[in-house]
């Protein structure tokens, strides 16, 4: 039981990390583009 669920999480960790990392990116750098094209 433990083995599948550390599985599961060393799965999901570079998953959930790479969503922490690029999603505010992403949505920086939207915002920064509808910023620069509205001017």
């Amino acid at each position: 039981m433990w083995d599948k669920a550390r599985a599961i999480v060393h799965c999901a960790w570079p998953k959930i990390v790479f969503s922490f990392v690029y999603v505010p990116h992403a949505v920086i750098s939207v915002e920064s583009f509808i910023f620069a094209s509205g001017i």
